[in-house]
């Protein structure tokens, strides 16, 4: 295949990083090049730039991912305080073909052509075929998308904000700690709470509840480690963190019916490490009365590989790709 049949994949994260890679359709990139965008501008000439250092100049397409959500071609990034603009981009870089996603959504693209080795089960149950399945993200937000069957064994993702509603107790004891925070904040978000600055969130109100001083709030991997080594504030975080985890994953399942399963990914799981409490989460996944039987049948995992938005990205160009060459 020619070079000119490459296609270009980007992933923007809220650090305002952009990683680009080019690859032939088919086959995922071997690696990476960063560059740190501050407004689109910066993401504009990222790509030219890219393009004429790694290509011979003409590229089939662009797939674009980013934290924000697409409406009238234009996505808003509410943590970065910019948009993209879908026209601009194309004609700025002289292409016909540019999908412009969010990030969510192009991790939920990777989720059906995961390998068992890319996976870890939070129970034992088995993905029923041809059913929905939903992909949530627990990162610097908490992003949430789904996937429905759209023909035969294929699935087409479905953008949400899910990751905004509202969190609920379940205990006088997370009553006292969502009442506290929402002195803070007013109305609390599960993203306010299932993120990584909502870990560090819960750390300090569960110490300032129990009336320790916090002098500055730790880290995400700092909280795991105290939990892991027996520190109580911490280790009640952790199990906080994924009870919570589990009633969201419970209720995805419930309202999207996903008997092909639910998938965790993002920084947070990643940073917790062993100190996130699947025992906690299975609990709260299965605490639904009547619904228990009907969630039971429901399979979690937890995804345990890198670069899942470029997986899915790629996965946008399957229709260039040869008939000989498999998806890997």
């Amino acid at each position: 295949m020619p070079k000119s049949n490459r296609v270009l994949v980007c992933e923007l994260s809220e650090n305002m990083m952009l990683h680009m890679a080019d690859s032939q359709p088919g086959q995922l990139p071997q690696s990476f090049t960063p560059r740190r965008c501050a407004n689109s501008d910066d993401l504009i000439s990222a790509i030219k730039t890219y393009i004429s250092n790694n290509t011979d100049g003409t590229i089939e397409g662009i797939g674009l991912s980013a934290p924000g959500w697409e409406r009238d071609g234009e996505m808003s990034l509410t943590h970065m305080g910019f948009s993209l603009k879908r026209e601009q981009i194309k004609y700025a870089l002289h292409i016909k073909r540019l999908h412009l996603l969010n990030d969510c959504v192009a991790k939920a693209l990777a989720v059906p052509q995961l390998e068992d080795t890319e996976v870890r089960p939070l129970n034992q149950t088995i993905p029923q075929p041809e059913s929905p399945m939903a992909l949530i993200a627990a990162g610097h937000g908490l992003g949430l998308s789904y996937l429905v069957p759209h023909g035969l064994d294929s699935h087409a993702p479905i953008a949400s904000e899910g990751g905004h509603s509202d969190i609920s107790a379940n205990s006088e004891r997370e009553d006292h700690i969502i009442a506290h925070i929402r002195k803070r904040f007013g109305t609390v978000s599960r993203e306010r709470i299932l993120s990584l600055s909502g870990i560090g969130l819960i750390y300090e109100t569960i110490s300032q509840l129990d009336g320790h001083k916090v002098f500055m709030r730790p880290s995400v991997a700092s909280i795991a480690d105290q939990a892991m080594q027996g520190d109580p504030v911490a280790y009640e975080t952790c199990g906080l963190f994924s009870s919570w985890l589990g009633a969201m994953a419970a209720d995805c399942a419930l309202i999207y019916g996903a008997g092909g399963g639910v998938y965790l990914s993002g920084d947070a799981l990643d940073d917790l490490g062993n100190a996130f409490d699947s025992e906690s989460f299975n609990q709260r996944f299965n605490s639904k009365a009547r619904m228990k039987v009907y969630l039971s049948k429901i399979p979690v995992f937890q995804i345990k590989t890198n670069h899942l938005q470029i997986k899915g990205l790629m996965r946008l160009f399957d229709d260039l790709k040869p008939t000989n060459i498999p998806f890997h």
